[in-house]
């Protein structure tokens, strides 16, 4: 099994990845590679929303099979990827009980 690189705007056919569901159509992609070692190229994707990229990583860490490496991230794309791997915010369920407190207490 050699390794696999996957033109991820070519197998896409698009320039801005923005949904869960196409992360998964290239997850998918690079599970049937068959390959140990499978790389995304991003160039020329122009954008990746939050949740196309949480969905990728997501689905990437759970699982063992391949190991998945993602390469020529642009700047807008590279800055939303450190975005998702952020620690997770706190709930915003905490938030909306201090509000309603506050709003009781007024």
């Amino acid at each position: 099994m050699s390794d696999k690189k996957i033109l991820v705007r070519n197998a896409l056919s698009a320039s801005i990845m923005s949904t869960r569901a196409t992360a998964r159509v290239l997850f998918n992609l690079a599970m049937e590679a068959k390959c140990k070692i499978v790389e995304l190229d991003f160039s020329n994707i122009e954008f990746a929303s939050r949740s196309f990229l949480d969905e990728l990583n997501c689905l990437i860490e759970n699982q063992s099979e391949i190991s998945v490496r993602k390469t020529n991230l642009n700047e807008q794309v590279e800055k939303m990827e450190k975005v998702v791997k952020s620690p997770k915010a706190v709930k915003s369920t905490s938030n909306k009980a201090q509000k309603k407190s506050t709003l009781i207490y007024m």
